[in-house]
């Protein structure tokens, strides 16, 4: 059961970093839009290179992305197994002895 409380551990250590992460990003483009609607006279422009840098920065985070994905899944799936067989071997013991 060690093993299971230590994969959910980081299975939940990796998702909650990883959504920090993304709540500090949000908020910098939540700032960057306010600068770029403050002025109207360039507004189209400052949108138009908002919207690039925006796209440039999603893509560079992809390969992150995946990278907590798959630490995110795989983690939480073996535990899920392994508290499973847990579960199974429990209820051998139960219904037919040791």
């Amino acid at each position: 059961m060690f093993a299971s409380a230590l994969l959910i551990t980081i299975s939940l250590g990796a998702f909650v970093l990883w959504e920090v992460i993304g709540m500090y990003m949000r908020n910098q483009v939540l700032i960057g839009l306010a600068s770029v609607v403050a002025n109207e006279a360039e507004f189209a422009a400052r949108l138009a290179d908002y919207k690039e840098k925006r796209q440039d920065q999603n893509i560079r985070l992809i390969p992150v992305w995946k990278i907590f994905l798959v630490v995110t899944v795989s983690t939480a799936v073996v535990a899920y197994f392994v508290m499973l067989t847990a579960f199974v071997h429990g209820l051998w013991l139960t219904v037919c002895g040791p």
